[in-house]
């Protein structure tokens, strides 16, 4: 996990919280979770998030810099993922 404190990474509220995973879509929400790609949102940020992509893309290229730093190289996320967002 990205950041495992249990507060939601946009609003630092305990309450109601979620997992966001931050890469998603076309099969890679599953990939995600093996990385651990993933941080903790309240509802009510998470919903936002998903309505807004400019927020959405910050926690994608959250996501890529910590799996370059902690799993793998660019070309290897490249592999994995698809593509690079950064």
């Amino acid at each position: 996990m990205i950041d495992d404190q249990r507060v939601c990474k946009m609003c630092g509220t305990t309450n109601d919280l979620e997992h966001h995973h931050c890469i998603h879509g076309a099969g890679r929400r599953n990939l995600a979770d093996e990385d651990g790609l993933i941080v903790f949102l309240c509802h009510n940020c998470h919903m936002r998030l998903h309505d807004t992509r400019n927020i959405d893309l910050t926690y994608i290229q959250m996501a890529q810099r910590f799996y370059e730093k902690n799993i793998g190289s660019r070309a290897k996320f490249m592999k994995r993922y698809g593509k690079s967002w950064l």
